[in-house]
């Protein structure tokens, strides 16, 4: 498949044309059992081509298991159990004592850019839809900054 690779990229160039493609997925474990292997490989750090090495896979629905409207819930049980007194200011200056709700957690989410942090949330994709979940991370640290602000 890397001489594949290769001879695609050499034709490119030299037809001068996008009008082809090709989406090739490769998993390759790395065993120091040389009867499993297909092939021998070793890591050379000057490498043109960079690999990573995973040590476990992880999945994210594991990790990401707050979907928007779960993780207001889980956010709002955490304050009142903690007894954390809630409460924000609008845009219009107005001081509210309410829940926690998706209004603040859209606010949060904002100011923090949590979305683009790993830590906090996983973006699923799925054509043009982007829909995310958010980790007990993202939880705790917006509890934590709610109990700052008291």
């Amino acid at each position: 498949m890397i001489f594949t690779k290769n001879d695609i990229d050499v034709t490119k160039k030299i037809e001068d044309s996008n009008k082809f493609a090709i989406t090739v997925r490769h998993e390759l474990v790395i065993t120091k059992d040389q009867n499993k292997a297909n092939f021998s490989v070793k890591i050379n750090k000057d490498a043109e081509n960079d690999i990573a090495i995973v040590k476990e896979l992880k999945d994210p629905a594991d990790i990401f298991k707050f979907s928007f409207k779960n993780l207001v819930r889980d956010i709002d049980n955490r304050l009142k159990k903690q007894k954390i007194p809630f409460s924000y200011t609008t845009k219009n200056g107005e001081s509210l004592n309410k829940s926690f709700n998706g209004y603040v957690l859209s606010q949060f989410i904002s100011y923090y850019n949590i979305k683009r942090d790993k830590r906090y949330s996983y973006a699923h994709k799925i054509g043009n839809l982007i829909e995310y979940t958010y980790s007990q991370q993202a939880s705790e640290f917006i509890v934590n900054r709610s109990r700052k602000n008291c």
